[in-house]
């Protein structure tokens, strides 16, 4: 091993919680470990999603924003459910 390169941690055989796979994560790299790890061949389908710009106004915008956090999703998907509820169930 040359004197510049540091050793490498073991790799864990499993993590206990998704946080301390995090964290050893963050603070190693793949790189270090290609035992790890091993190449497949998969095909991959990716959907199509077309977008749409809309503009709101910014209380709106806000009270969305406010309500996607509480609920611990993103403004889009915040904003798709609550238009998908509303196409299912018109007024």
């Amino acid at each position: 091993m040359p004197k510049s390169k540091k050793p490498v941690d073991t790799l864990p055989q499993s993590f206990k919680t998704i946080d301390e796979f995090i964290e050893f994560w963050d603070t190693h790299s793949t790189a270090d470990y290609p035992e790890a790890f091993r190449e497949i061949e998969e095909s991959v389908r990716l959907r199509e999603r077309q977008h749409y710009r809309v503009a709101l106004n910014s209380r709106v915008g806000k009270k969305l924003a406010e309500q996607a956090e509480a609920k611990g999703v993103t403004l889009d998907k915040l904003v798709n459910q609550l238009l998908s509820a509303q196409l299912r169930h018109p007024s």
